[in-house]
């Protein structure tokens, strides 16, 4: 029906997306999958075609595929559908600034309506559908399998470095607080509360003469559950210090910029004293070299110079 008349949808593609998010937790594979591949021919063939009021489901709608666990492969085109709607957003810009101003929504203007898992119910401008995207891929940053999240991960970080340029001010303060110190928060307190050291394994297929299976030899540094996410914490760390340093003119101008640097910095205390070797070197590494190329520029405020001594100063004491 949306390859023949998918052009005549119109008003219903609301109730078409609702019933694609349906499916996505459904157990039965085949439907999924087949849901999944409608929702493939809707990106690929008509997102242009999309009311804007209708891309905040479109985006939910894919994170919710990207979540189920019936196929890997499905969660994992579900975040390249994000990144191709990401750059979709960052192409057609001013013509998604122009389809919000003839509904009526101000290009600056925030929703106060009530969210769902974090994400505004009524999303009024693009730098909301942006916010939008990227809390689905910081949803699937913590996904059970490692694939999914390192991949959610990459792109969370690409997309925002190459389209973060284009949010407004206020938005930057959501960028902050609400996106990537929690990212961090949710991968620390992941890891944490992992200490499997089971080791993990993986089916490769069946062996032609025992009838058992073939299992695939995993490097030791991620061959345990503990291990792995500590992995993902280092992935997380370099990530979130990457874009503070790439946009830390922005940074240093918000109103919670002060608490925004405290809250790194926690997290780079935390990652020392709790992390493994690994987690605690990288934490160092980011810290150090985002701080060398701002006071190479002469451009580190003084009052984050002294926060980092004083964090220095606690890690040391204990």
């Amino acid at each position: 029906v949306l390859q023949s008349c998918g052009e005549e949808v119109k008003a219903a593609w609301p109730m078409v997306l609702a019933m694609l998010k349906g499916v996505a937790q459904d157990q039965e594979a085949q439907q999924v999958q087949q849901a999944f591949m409608c929702l493939q021919l809707i990106r690929n063939d008509f997102l242009s075609a999309l009311p804007v009021d209708c891309l905040q489901l479109l985006l939910t709608t894919i994170g919710s595929f990207g979540l189920s666990d019936s196929d890997l492969n499905i969660s994992l085109t579900a975040i390249t559908l994000l990144w191709n709607i990401a750059d979709f957003f960052g192409r057609e810009r001013h013509a998604l600034l122009a389809a919000f101003s003839e509904v009526g929504y101000h290009p600056a203007q925030r929703s106060e309506e009530e969210e769902e898992d974090g994400v505004p119910l009524g999303v009024h401008n693009v730098d909301q559908l942006w916010l939008v995207l990227y809390q689905q891929l910081r949803h699937l940053a913590v996904d059970n399998r490692i694939e999914v999240r390192h991949s959610a991960l990459r792109t969370l970080f690409t997309a925002l470095e190459a389209h973060g340029n284009v949010l407004e001010k206020s938005s930057w303060h959501q960028v902050v607080h609400e996106l990537l110190l929690p990212v961090l928060d949710d991968v620390c307190r992941s890891a944490s509360s992992t200490g499997s050291d089971v080791p993990v394994e993986k089916a490769l297929g069946s062996a032609p003469n025992d009838g058992g299976g073939q299992m695939m030899l995993i490097h030791h540094s991620r061959n345990t559950l503990s291990k792995q996410w500590h992995t993902t914490w280092e992935t997380a760390l370099q990530g979130v210090a990457r874009m503070l340093s790439t946009f830390f003119a922005t940074l240093c101008v918000l109103e919670s910029a002060g608490r925004a640097w405290g809250a790194f910095l926690k997290h780079v205390r935390d990652a020392i004293m709790q992390g493994s070797e690994q987690v605690a070197a990288c934490a160092i590494t980011s810290v150090f070299e985002l701080m060398q190329r701002h006071l190479e520029k002469g451009a580190f405020p003084p009052a984050f110079f002294e926060a980092y001594w004083q964090s220095v100063d606690s890690i040391v004491e204990e």
